[in-house]
C-alpha cells in the first residue's frame, strides 16, 4: 500500500541513501514544478511488477479511496528496465503451471488474474493497460502453445479481443478466446458465478 503522504517514500529512499537522481529515474518520485519532489504512487494499492526472470522491475498502483478522481491504474514510467510493451503480469509465477497445462490465460488486468488464481486457475497473466505486442506473444509462446485471451465482456473488450487476435498472425499462431457474459470482466464473472 503507498501512503497518502507527498513524499513519504522519498524520505524512506533518501534515508537509506539512494540518490534523488535514482529515485526520478526509477520513477518512484517526481519533481513539481516548483522543484519539490513527491511520491509518484500515492493513495494506491501496489502491484509489483516482475520480469521473466522474476526480478522487480516496476510496479502499478491502484486506487482504492471512494472519492479518488485520478486514474484509476497508473503504471511506472519506461525506463531501462521497465517496457509495458514487454512485461506481462504475472508471467514468472505462472511459467510452471502454464508449461505444465500448455495452456496460458491472458487478461487485461491484475484483479482479473487475481480472482483467476482464487478459482485455482495459476497459469494467468495480464497485460499492463496496453495492446497486446508481437513481444508479448513470442514470451507467451515460450509457456504455451495455446494462449486464450479472457478480456472483459463488455465492448472494450470484445474490441480487444479482436485487436490482440489479429497480432496472433505475426507470429504464426492461433488465438483462442473467452468471451463473458452480460459485459462483465473476469473479477466480477467468479464473484457472482464462483470459482468452478
Amino acid at each position: 500500500l503507498a501512503p497518502k503522504e507527498d513524499d513519504y517514500l522519498h524520505k524512506a529512499l533518501e534515508q537509506n541513501s539512494f540518490s534523488i537522481i535514482d529515485q526520478i529515474e526509477s520513477g518512484m518520485v517526481r519533481k513539481r514544478n516548483d522543484d519539490s519532489i513527491v511520491d509518484s504512487f500515492r493513495a494506491r494499492i501496489m502491484f509489483p511488477i516482475h520480469d521473466i526472470n522474476n526480478r522487480v522491475v516496476g510496479f502499478s498502483g491502484r486506487t482504492y479511496l471512494e472519492n479518488d478522481k485520478s486514474p484509476k491504474y497508473i503504471n511506472s514510467n519506461e525506463n531501462l528496465i521497465f517496457h509495458k510493451s514487454e512485461v506481462l503480469y504475472n508471467y514468472a509465477r505462472a511459467n510452471e503451471f502454464a508449461r505444465k497445462e500448455d495452456t496460458v490465460f491472458v487478461f487485461e488486468g491484475f484483479m482479473d488474474v487475481i480472482a483467476a488464481y482464487k478459482a485455482g486457475v495459476n497459469n494467468a497473466v495480464a497485460t499492463m493497460g496496453t495492446a497486446l505486442t508481437k513481444q508479448h506473444l513470442k514470451s507467451l509462446q515460450a509457456l504455451a502453445s495455446k494462449i486464450v485471451l479472457c478480456f472483459d465482456g463488455d465492448n472494450a473488450g470484445i474490441n480487444a479481443t479482436y485487436k490482440a487476435a489479429s497480432v496472433f498472425s505475426t507470429v504464426n499462431a492461433i488465438p483462442y478466446a473467452v468471451s463473458l457474459p452480460d459485459g462483465m470482466d473476469p473479477d466480477e464473472y467468479q464473484v457472482k458465478y464462483g470459482s468452478e
